[in-house]
């Protein structure tokens, strides 16, 4: 992506078309894999059907038992997969403040003596989260982060949960544009309960 007046169009900025219809009213199909580098990302319904797109890998959340980690739920266990997901888990903890009263999320600290877990697969879906290690410290629950595994980039978020979620694009609405200084690279997917709708989807990298 080019970021205006930075360089003259020296460099071939190619356009990619991942565009076409869906083939199942029951289930997700994949749009796009995990990618290394994605500079601008265009979606849109061309249908007169709702239709949903979800990102990235199968969530999960977790619970505690006192200032441990105790358990944990699939919410949306994906599909696609071949090998499960890493799991990591991101703040919770105090960070040696005693004032603070803990957060859940990547940019918050994790208690010095972190839990540890693996997923599981069913027929391509994560179907479990299991916990390897407790942890002590925690104060809030941590944020569940899947990752696909670098062999697996196929695996992705289930948008037909509950008859679609995720990132909902009416009929015919306007595209959805991720683009600039960031844009994700996750692997992407799109459910629709009527097949042969048509939807766009355009990428640069």
């Amino acid at each position: 992506m080019q970021l205006v007046g930075t360089r003259g169009q020296f460099t071939k900025d190619y356009m990619f078309d991942a565009s076409g219809s869906i083939a199942s009213a029951t289930s997700a199909q994949l749009v796009l894999p995990e990618a290394n580098s994605r500079s601008m990302l265009v979606l849109q319904n061309l249908s007169a059907k709702s239709m949903w797109f979800e990102f990235g890998a199968a969530r999960a959340t977790a619970t505690l038992s006192g200032s441990s980690v105790a358990s944990f739920s699939v919410t949306n266990g994906g599909f696609g997969y071949t090998l499960p997901p890493i799991v990591m888990l991101f703040g919770g903890g105090t960070g040696g403040n005693g004032r603070y009263v803990g957060a859940t999320g990547p940019n918050y600290p994790m208690p010095s003596n972190p839990a540890q877990a693996h997923a599981t697969l069913s027929g391509g879906v994560v179907n479990a989260i299991v916990l390897d290690y407790a942890g002590t410290g925690y104060v809030t629950p941590p944020l569940v982060f899947l990752m696909n595994n670098p062999n697996d980039p196929n695996g992705c978020a289930d948008p037909s949960i509950n008859s679609g979620s995720g990132i909902l694009l009416a009929s015919a609405s306007a595209p959805y544009i991720l683009n600039g200084t960031a844009c994700p690279t996750d692997a992407v997917a799109v459910f629709c309960g009527t097949t042969t709708s048509l939807f766009s989807c355009k990428y640069m990298v």
